[in-house]
């Protein structure tokens, strides 16, 4: 990537904070770690890999860059992020629920927004050493070399990412019918991969958080990938009411089709 871009420091900072925080993660995935849940989160599970990995990416980086905002899924919102222009937006371990069964689909997700848009990301995924790294412009680098975006595809040849619990529920039995459908559970993941080319589409029918879009959500744009929330509205980053309604990631010929399956299917 070039060096001369704006945000092109914060860039290798975040790499390298990543690559220590995904250490720091290996360490608890094969090991032993407490786990507990969380009420106001629908019960979902942290472990001390969650919270060992936050720490650290919030101490090296509002360290490094102390006028900078954070917001974390594991780390109590400071609504003074509201008043800053630039705020690391960080998921330490998407898809615990994989990590703690060590299926290798999960992945660090850290990005810098500015003034709403996130500018540098990277998705770390420690287990399989893939590092899906950009900065607004410089289009997407897989373990640090540049890619190029993957060619259209016919819709009806597309591969479609989609949530595995999201599928267990049921909730995409009618979108079977007119899409191959592969189920990951970790949503940085899964729009780290569709940036590097693996797969064509994705979906999220239920609502998510900041921290899991604001990575992904740039890697995916400098694919030349369309992103938006289910209703088709932009995703504006360190908003007061951190969920959105759901997520759409398609090329923009296959994107208005993809929505209209989505939005018509029987949730």
């Amino acid at each position: 990537m070039s060096n001369n871009k704006p945000y092109h420091s914060d860039l290798l900072l975040l790499i390298k904070a990543c690559k220590e925080a995904g250490e720091i993660a290996m360490e608890y995935y094969t090991g032993h770690y407490e786990t507990q849940l969380k009420p106001e989160a629908g019960h979902s599970p942290v472990t001390d890999a969650d919270m060992a990995v936050d720490a650290y990416l919030k101490d090296t980086l509002t360290q490094a860059r102390p006028s900078y905002g954070w917001l974390s899924e594991e780390t109590f919102d400071d609504k003074e992020r509201l008043d800053k222009s630039h705020v690391w937006i960080v998921d330490p371990i998407d898809g615990t629920r994989s990590f703690m069964k060590q299926n290798d689909m999960f992945a660090i997700s850290a990005a810098l927004v500015v003034n709403g848009k996130p500018e540098v990301a990277v998705v770390y995924n420690p287990a399989k050493q893939e590092l899906m790294s950009t900065m607004r412009g410089a289009g997407v680098s897989y373990n640090e070399t540049h890619i190029k975006a993957k060619e259209l595809v016919p819709f009806e040849q597309a591969t479609c990412l989609a949530s595995t619990s999201e599928m267990k529920r049921g909730l995409w039995n009618s979108l079977k019918e007119n899409l191959t459908v592969v189920p990951i559970s970790s949503i940085a993941y899964k729009l780290a991969i569709l940036s590097v080319g693996r797969m064509d589409m994705m979906a999220s029918l239920r609502p998510k958080s900041e921290w899991d879009l604001a990575a992904g959500h740039l890697l995916v744009e400098e694919a030349g990938l369309k992103i938006t929330d289910l209703s088709g509205h932009d995703i504006i980053y360190n908003q007061k009411r951190v969920t959105r309604n759901g997520v759409i990631v398609a090329h923009p010929d296959h994107f208005d089709q993809l929505q209209s399956f989505v939005m018509g299917s029987d949730k």
